[in-house]
């Protein structure tokens, strides 16, 4: 899909499933839940970049128009000798310009959801859309 959107000259980034990426040799979930947190795997070509990053949990990314550079430090929380304390974790571009904008599509999807109304005719059965 990606792809399609570079051809149309749109630029897009949003998290894949991790058996959605063919022909990318990162490295499975497993593994990567050995390494530190901030922990950055990549592979790219000429129209998309893959990531797979280690937060709280593997995050798998792609986009056709951001790239992981800079790599900004972000604060989180986690343990330092069995005690709750800030760390501060590499966090790539592509994450943080992903961060910012998907809020728009979780509130387009929120909208669309509140806004259905469901119409039966005389037989019950018909169902429509109806968007105000």
């Amino acid at each position: 899909m990606l792809k399609y959107l570079r051809e149309q000259n749109v630029g897009g980034t949003g998290t894949v499933r991790e058996n959605r990426l063919e022909n990318c040799n990162l490295p499975n979930s497993k593994d990567m839940k050995k390494e530190p947190r901030g922990k950055l795997y990549h592979k790219a070509s000429e129209e998309l970049i893959a990531a797979k990053w280690h937060d709280n949990s593997i995050v798998t990314i792609a986009s056709n128009c951001h790239g992981l550079d800079p790599i900004t430090k972000v604060d989180r929380i986690g343990f330092v000798d069995k005690k709750r304390a800030k760390i501060q974790v590499d966090c790539p571009a592509i994450i943080k310009m992903y961060n910012k904008y998907m809020g728009g599509v979780d509130r387009f999807d929120e909208n669309v959801d509140s806004m259905r109304v469901a119409l039966r005719g005389k037989s019950g059965g018909s169902r429509s859309l109806l968007l105000a």
